[in-house]
């Protein structure tokens, strides 16, 4: 049963979007690093500046971090808005509850870059991991949520053409957009209990066209549902039943189980896009995210 609270976001989170009927971008990125600089560092998480492989971005440190594995965490945002500013303060709870510590990357964005500089920039901070803190692949886990989800598996299915011993470690991806064509069938059959993306699906075309430019909406690496997921890492897919998106997390998971992955798949009962936005104030926010440290710490054989 969600919890009283849950239903208090999402009459707030379905007026704010309900409210939006032409979008500008860089009115978005504002108001949306804006609300995220607000927000708090999980208690006992350090956040510092850093250049990963020429691009910038935060690594969060938890007090009780292991030494020899790190997140590369890919911030949602339609590959349009977001930042560090916008999600450091989730980062951070996720950061402490994995026990790991997270870099969090600032790649570029489209329409000014669009698809592959924000992947070209994902890569590198995954090769500055190895040479700067001397991490194996393995030890690294690769997370992100929405967009930055879908980024995450399109990062895996690169890593994996590099060979053997290349690939990361695992995956987490929280609402992950893996499917730009919006094929999926919750896209239409959810749509009417999406609090978020209810008022601005007519809008998500243009922001297809916008990251993907003149490339195939079928590229695995701008829908990495139309990939191959075998050799994949071990994945943890957590979606809301309550969003467009179900599909595209549920129909990758299926995929890559039918291809001798590792899937965690979990869906969130009454749960809307990336609700994990909101801890630490509401309570499922909080139990997504202990899940999440729960495999990273398992996969990562730190789970004490």
């Amino acid at each position: 049963m969600p919890s009283f609270k849950s239903y208090l976001y999402r009459y707030f989170i379905k007026r704010y979007f309900a409210r939006k009927k032409v979008v500008d971008i860089n009115a978005e990125r504002q108001e949306l690093n804006a609300l995220g600089a607000r927000l708090p560092l999980a208690q006992e998480v350090t956040s510092r500046p850093v250049n990963a492989g020429g691009t910038g971005g935060e690594w969060l440190q938890p007090a009780n971090a292991i030494s020899d594995a790190a997140i590369l965490y890919l911030h949602g945002g339609v590959y349009l808005i977001g930042s560090c500013d916008s999600h450091r303060s989730m980062a951070s709870f996720i950061a402490r509850s994995c026990r790991m510590p997270v870099l969090l990357i600032n790649y570029r964005l489209a329409p000014e870059h669009p698809y592959p500089a924000g992947l070209d920039d994902a890569e590198q901070a995954f090769d500055w991991l190895i040479a700067e803190h001397r991490l194996p692949a393995q030890r690294i886990i690769l997370m992100g949520d929405s967009a930055g989800g879908g980024m995450a598996l399109a990062l895996a299915l690169r890593l994996k053409r590099r060979g053997p011993g290349a690939q990361a470690g695992a995956v987490v991806a929280m609402s992950p957009w893996t499917d730009l064509t919006l094929s999926g069938e919750s896209v239409t059959t959810r749509l009417a209990r999406d609090p978020c993306f209810c008022k601005l699906l007519p809008l998500a075309s243009g922001y297809v066209a916008m990251y993907a430019a003149d490339h195939p909406l079928t590229n695995e690496e701008i829908s990495p549902l139309f990939g191959d997921p075998a050799g994949l890492p071990p994945l943890l897919l957590q979606v809301g039943e309550d969003e467009i998106l179900y599909n595209d997390a549920h129909d990758f998971a299926r995929n890559a189980r039918n291809a001798g992955v590792e899937v965690t798949f979990s869906p969130w009962r009454g749960m809307w896009h990336v609700w994990q936005c909101l801890v630490p104030g509401m309570k499922e926010s909080r139990q997504a995210i202990e899940e999440i440290g729960r495999f990273c710490r398992e996969v990562m054989g730190n789970d004490t």
